[in-house]
C-alpha cells in the first residue's frame, strides 16, 4: 500500500471559477483552495480579504459560504480530514448604486503547517448591475 508521509508539509494555493460575475446575478464567485501532499489531518489555513483596486465591501457588496470565520480583511478556512479542496462561495448583493466594477480578492498568507503556494492570490471580478 502507499505510505502516507505526514511529514511533507502540503502547499496551499487558491483559484477562482468564473473569472466574473454580474451584481445580484444568480452566478456564484466560487474559489477552490487546494492543498498538496493531501494530508490526512484537518488543516485550518489562513487568508486575506481585499487588497485589490476597487474592492467589494463584504456584507455590503457580498456574502459568503464555505469559510470556517470571514470578515472584511481576513478569513480561514479548514481542510476536512483527508480534503485537498475546500471552496468558498461569494454571492453578490444588487444594491442599485452605480458605480465602476468591484473585485472580491482572496490571497492565501503564512500560517502553521502549510505553506504558501505560487498561485497564493485569486481575483474576482463583479460587474455592476446599473449600466
Amino acid at each position: 500500500g502507499t505510505i502516507q508521509n505526514d511529514d511533507v508539509t502540503p502547499t496551499v494555493q487558491v483559484t477562482v471559477s468564473p473569472m466574473s460575475v454580474q451584481e445580484g446575478g444568480s452566478q456564484l464567485l466560487v474559489y477552490t483552495f487546494t492543498r498538496s501532499n493531501t494530508q490526512l489531518n484537518p488543516l485550518t489555513i489562513n487568508f486575506a480579504v481585499g487588497g485589490g483596486v476597487n474592492e467589494a465591501t463584504f456584507g455590503t457588496d457580498y456574502t459568503q459560504t464555505g469559510a470556517r470565520t470571514f470578515s472584511a480583511t481576513t478569513g480561514t478556512v479548514t481542510f476536512g480530514y483527508g480534503k485537498s479542496t475546500i471552496i468558498v462561495s461569494i454571492r453578490t448583493i444588487t444594491d442599485l448604486v452605480p458605480e465602476p466594477n468591484e473585485s472580491v480578492t482572496l490571497k492565501v498568507v503564512a500560517g502553521t503547517g502549510y505553506d504558501v503556494g505560487a498561485i497564493d492570490t485569486a481575483i474576482g471580478t463583479v460587474f455592476d448591475a446599473l449600466p
